[in-house]
């Protein structure tokens, strides 16, 4: 087989069937587009922060699938919504280290605070 004729996309490496539609990140189970090696998710966390999504989902996990702010739990699906269940790397826009896994709502917050230097004390102020 060699993979261009067969619409399954596998061919006969090393004596061993491979899915040449799947990302090339170890452990990762997704399917790849176009002609890149990588899926769309491995491609955005490795070229923003340097991590794979096999080692973003390892970082959820070490929080226990939680938001480390409003502890919901979250999990990795690409849409942004208005229910914020969705997970996100939370990164310093100065330095661009990764802090952790927030949902999108908590990670908005966390972006407008530190974006406009906001003084999260005066803000606890106002709030109580």
């Amino acid at each position: 087989m060699d993979g261009g004729s067969n619409p399954s996309r596998q061919t006969i490496y090393d004596g061993s069937l491979i899915d040449m539609n799947k990302c090339k990140v170890l452990g990762c189970p997704r399917v790849r587009r176009g002609r890149y090696l990588k899926c769309n998710p491995c491609q955005n966390s490795l070229r923003r922060y340097g991590i794979d999504s096999v080692e973003r989902e390892k970082l959820l996990e070490s929080q226990n699938n939680c938001c480390l702010i409003c502890l919901k739990i979250i999990k990795f699906e690409g849409k942004r919504g208005p229910k914020g269940n969705d997970a996100v790397i939370d990164h310093s826009h100065f330095t661009n280290k990764i802090r952790g896994v927030l949902c999108s709502r908590c990670n908005t917050l966390v972006s407008i605070i530190e974006d406009n230097k906001i003084d999260i004390d005066r803000v606890g102020m106002y709030l109580y």
